[in-house]
């Protein structure tokens, strides 16, 4: 039976507290040149906040999460990203970060959700679904019938994804939950009973 039919998998460990700070000097004291990785870090990471002492501010608790998901994901790019799509917990920002730093990592996952999407029958699980969009960022029938290649339309930041993947009958409310849900300690637990 293959994941698509299943309940979602147990989640990934949470990622480890990352020091904004620390990173910001870790990536600009390296001489070599910049690596993609590196790159979307320094570009795409939140910027480093001073107070009126010039001491550093710490993050919001939103962004301090996004930075270690995030962080967690560029660092084991391959497992990290797969665990999450089989944990349904698979975000937006952690598929831009694969996507931009490992692309040809990305590929790959892309390639094997579409071998496992048209190698299993329907009816798939409503999380699974809802993952399989985040990853291709489009409706999981859509690549289907449209195939990954050409030029992919990336909904505006700040806009929900168009097209609403269907849930199957019968399929409770926490295979339901968003990645974002499924992140909730209290949801896992739910889903794990």
């Amino acid at each position: 039976m293959s994941w698509l039919n299943k309940p979602p998998a147990p989640a990934p460990p949470e990622p480890a507290h990352v020091d904004l700070e620390r990173m910001m000097q870790v990536l600009t004291a390296e001489p070599d040149p910049p690596t993609l990785a590196k790159q979307y870090l320094m570009t795409r990471t939140p910027k480093l906040q001073l107070d009126k002492w010039g001491a550093p501010l710490p993050l919001s608790a939103v962004d301090q999460d996004r930075l270690d998901r995030v962080f967690a994901v560029i660092a084991s790019p391959h497992d990290r990203t797969r665990a999450l799509m089989r944990a349904g917990m698979l975000g937006p920002d952690e598929v831009d970060a694969v996507s931009f730093a490992f692309p040809e990592i990305y590929g790959e996952l892309e390639r094997e959700a579409l071998h496992d999407l048209v190698t299993t029958a329907p009816p798939y699980e409503g999380w699974a679904e809802t993952v399989l969009a985040v990853l291709f960022q489009k409706p999981p029938a859509d690549v289907v019938t449209g195939g990954l290649g050409g030029p992919q339309e990336k909904p505006q930041e700040g806009e929900p994804p168009k097209g609403k993947p269907k849930a199957t009958s019968g399929a409770n409310v926490t295979a339901m939950a968003t990645p974002a849900d499924r992140r909730d300690v209290e949801v896992r637990q739910q889903t794990n009973t």
